[in-house]
């Protein structure tokens, strides 16, 4: 018989997943016309939008190397 083992996550990734998954959406409406908040053109608002999204996927990095490395480990 084998036994589940709960995988514990720690709260400050569980934080960078999150603020960087509202990042990463900021960053997405922005680039689509900012969902008709803002009233500028596409050009000005591009380099930003790229910004937002880039750190917003960087910030949720850590938490997928929390998950990888906790299934790689020798139980």
């Amino acid at each position: 018989m084998t036994t589940k083992r709960k995988m514990k996550l720690p709260v400050w990734a569980l934080i960078l997943d999150v603020l960087g998954a509202l990042m990463l959406a900021a960053g997405i409406i922005l680039l689509n016309g900012g969902a008709g908040l803002l009233d500028v053109g596409s050009t000005e608002v591009r380099g930003p939008a790229i910004a937002l999204i880039v750190i917003g996927a960087l910030l949720m990095m850590p938490l997928i190397a929390v998950i990888v490395l906790k299934a790689r480990s020798p139980r």
